[in-house]
């Protein structure tokens, strides 16, 4: 799998099941809950793809967030 798959579906994943929370526990809590579920299907989605990435991927996504960032 590519990491830009991995990063996709975590990032799908934590919309889905955030908004899942939100609607769960509602109120300010079910806000706070889902941006928490949301971050962390975000993050482990990263972590995930960073444990089994090559040091080569990792360099070549590395140099893509730098060039791609705008100054």
């Amino acid at each position: 799998m590519s990491g830009t798959l991995i990063r996709l579906a975590g990032v799908l994943f934590g919309l889905v099941f955030g908004f899942a929370a939100m609607v769960i526990v509602s109120g300010l809590w079910g806000f706070i809950v889902g941006g928490i579920v949301f971050f962390g299907c975000s993050a482990a989605s990263d972590w995930i793809w960073r444990r089994n990435a090559t040091p080569e991927e990792i360099r070549q996504d590395l140099e893509s967030r730098t060039r791609d960032t705008s100054t």
